[in-house]
């Protein structure tokens, strides 16, 4: 497997697929060996975002979706903020709070 440096991301595979009818839309397989490559063996959920690089050109990007638990957990550890685990996460107010909470601490210092 060759390996270069590609639009900042490095090339680790390349397959050619087709694209099939499936019902009403079109379908991929992914080869076995490239779920294992990017870890998606076992993953149920996928996430598709189409992005477009400096070149205008346009690109699906195909990751692991993030579920509601999975997030809960990173932010309980990076400090423990949620007191209540059904609270909806606003990761936006969490970062106001978290920097309010810092102003805070360094005015008490001053």
């Amino acid at each position: 497997m060759e390996m270069k440096e590609k639009d900042f991301f490095i090339e680790m595979a390349k397959v050619k697929i087709k694209l099939n009818e499936w019902g009403n839309s079109q379908g991929i397989r992914i080869p076995k060996d490239i779920l294992k490559l990017v870890d998606f063996e076992n993953i149920e959920e996928l996430s598709l975002t189409v992005v477009k690089d400096e070149f205008g050109k346009k690109k699906l990007m195909i990751e692991q979706s993030e579920n509601k638990e999975e997030l809960i957990k990173i932010v309980e550890s990076l400090g423990g903020i949620l007191s209540d685990m059904n609270e909806a996460i606003d990761i936006h107010d969490l970062r106001k709070e978290r920097k309010e909470e810092r102003l805070r601490k360094y005015e008490s210092l001053n």
